[in-house]
């Protein structure tokens, strides 16, 4: 190797070294003020989200203390969601087990209309629980892209499914409830 070849590379080296030392001096910083970022700044589905959540407290005992945070971090949003999820539409959650079981009495009387419209209608649940699993593989330094790119589905599956508490008012109250079951409910009195 020539000696000219070799100031080259030693050269570069060091240029690539410092640039290494930059990044990971200066991305540090970089990194905590993004991942404390206000959900506010330009991503109103996230904020919004954010916002349906905390009036949901019903259903996040655990979080309670985060929902009053007005500037949660990316990954708060994503487990709030998540554990929502668990608790609204989950297999021993509120649509699956509470409406038909202690609510409609479905058990007793299977083929009412409203029982049988939810049996079908309950794989739209599935949305949401599609990103909740995906959300408990995610990579953390990954919560903001992920939220940034879900959280219109994750806004739009709050607002159709989550009521706010697990009242067959509440219930009654839902998007879910008002467009696919209460059409069942009124076609059969």
């Amino acid at each position: 190797m020539s000696r000219r070849r070799l100031i080259v590379m030693v050269a570069l080296a060091g240029l690539v070294g410092a640039g290494i030392v930059f990044v990971v001096t200066r991305g540090g910083d970089e990194v905590d003020a993004t991942s404390a970022a206000s959900l506010g700044g330009g991503d109103e589905a996230a904020a919004a989200l954010w916002q349906k959540l905390a009036r949901l407290s019903a259903w996040l005992p655990s979080f309670e203390g985060a929902l009053s945070d007005p500037e949660p971090e990316a990954k708060t949003v994503l487990a709030a969601f998540a554990a929502l999820v668990d608790e609204v539409g989950g297999p021993s959650g509120f649509w699956r087990d509470t409406v038909p079981n202690e609510l409609l009495s479905c058990h007793r009387e299977p083929e009412q209309p409203v029982c049988r419209k939810l049996d079908e209608g309950l794989p739209e649940l599935t949305d949401g629980e599609a990103l909740a699993r995906q959300i408990g593989r995610l990579d953390e330094t990954r919560a903001e892209v992920f939220l940034a790119r879900n959280a219109d589905a994750m806004l739009r599956w709050v607002e159709t499914f989550a009521p706010s508490d697990a009242s067959a008012d509440a219930m009654r109250k839902t998007s879910y409830w008002q467009e696919k079951l209460a059409p069942a409910v009124a076609g059969q009195q």
